[in-house]
């Protein structure tokens, strides 16, 4: 039995935060991830293509993004430190 709190959409990315486990698939993380780049700013609309979307999900999956795939990539990698609400 999941504790209250407790998120499953899948077994793609987990997510565990003070107690708190968080489980999705792979196509809920990356809506999730893109709806918030849209909230934060980074991104004005969520209508990414797929290399956008891989590029936002591996800097929120590893907290870098290894080779950018996409010019968003590019650019948050170049940008990082300005970008960057906790250094």
């Amino acid at each position: 039995m999941e504790a209250a709190g407790n998120y499953h959409s899948g077994d793609d990315y987990v997510v565990e935060f003070l107690g708190y486990s968080f489980s999705f698939s792979a196509a809920d993380f990356e809506e999730r991830v893109t709806a918030a780049a849209v909230r934060l700013g980074l991104v004005s609309s969520p209508e990414l293509d797929a290399d956008e979307t891989a590029d936002l999900v591996e800097l929120v999956e590893r907290d870098a993004i290894g080779e950018p795939r996409s010019a968003l990539g590019r650019y948050l990698i170049e940008h990082w430190d300005a970008l960057a609400l906790v250094h």
